[in-house]
């Protein structure tokens, strides 16, 4: 790991190009959270000083970053809540960021409902949800945003996670649902994923060197944030054949099942209409699909 890191220029900690535009207002909390065996790296950005703050507690979010990611990558979309009056947590998933490093990079388990477990975790943590129906206080809202990977996860919690009918809103962004139909798989090669991924879960495949820079361009139109993607080893492509395959599953269940969402859950679904990493079609056949009152799509 080290050699390869060397080679390739990567750095581990790399201060991320965007800067706080008011350090007066938030407070950011570094901390880690231990859960089943694993110690959570989460930050959360609250308000410093809540009897002088400019707007009112409304709520709280949980965020669910998407792969490749970690949470510093964040700041800018936690300091914008903050400014709207609602705190945030996110935490770096297992298999991801400073929670998973090195050798732990891209493991993420025997199956995918320990990630729902986890958000439940954040959740007691951040929000103070326990087994009593009544722990949600009234007068601010819990909300849920997933970006990617992170979508995906965030769509299955509230289909079926420990908390889903205490949530009352969800954002998610170009969810993971199917990959864009350049990156799709044939379906002998899923099947052969599906097989290394049971048998080997924690073997990598061969993604973690980048075939050239301009993969960096499809991301994001930022160069600042190209550099960044590229040199930070947080955000390295490492991910194992259980990874991958929890995610194609996840999607793919999302696809195939009814979803049991809570009824009164408002729903804002963003997707990119230049996307080459999720498929367009599939997010948009998914929302299309569900039994909302309140839901909106953006493209």
């Amino acid at each position: 790991m080290w050699s390869l890191q060397q080679k390739y220029n990567w750095r581990y900690g790399i201060p991320t190009p965007y800067q706080l535009k008011d350090e007066t207002q938030p407070k950011l909390t570094m901390r880690t959270i231990h859960h089943d065996s694993i110690d959570f790296y989460t930050l959360t950005c609250t308000r410093r000083n809540p009897e002088t703050s400019k707007v009112p507690l409304k709520g709280k979010f949980i965020i669910v970053h998407g792969y490749s990611e970690h949470s510093l990558m964040y700041l800018r979309l936690m300091e914008f809540l903050l400014s709207l009056g609602y705190e945030s947590l996110i935490f770096d998933q297992r298999g991801s960021g400073r929670t998973s490093l090195f050798q732990d990079r891209g493991v993420t388990g025997k199956n995918s409902e320990l990630v729902l477990n986890d958000v439940s975790h954040m959740m007691e943590d951040f929000f103070g949800f326990n087994d009593d129906p009544n722990s949600k206080n009234s007068n601010i809202t819990y909300n849920l945003i997933g970006h990617s990977m992170g979508g995906g996860i965030a769509l299955t919690y509230l289909h079926k996670g420990k908390y889903k009918d205490l949530i009352d809103r969800a954002i998610v962004s170009c969810p993971l649902l199917r990959p864009h139909k350049s990156l799709e798989p044939h379906s002998f090669l899923y099947n052969i994923l599906i097989f290394f991924a049971y048998y080997f879960p924690q073997t990598r495949y061969f993604g973690d060197i980048p075939k050239h820079y301009k993969e960096m361009q499809t991301l994001t139109s930022s160069p600042e944030w190209q550099q960044y993607l590229y040199n930070e080893l947080l955000c390295r492509d490492g991910g194992t054949y259980g990874q991958i395959s929890q995610m194609m599953q996840r999607g793919k269940a999302l696809l195939d099942e009814e979803m049991n969402y809570n009824p009164n859950l408002k729903l804002l679904v963003l997707q990119s209409n230049s996307d080459l990493i999720v498929s367009e079609e599939a997010v948009e056949s998914f929302f299309n699909r569900l039994n909302l009152k309140n839901k909106s799509f953006i493209k």
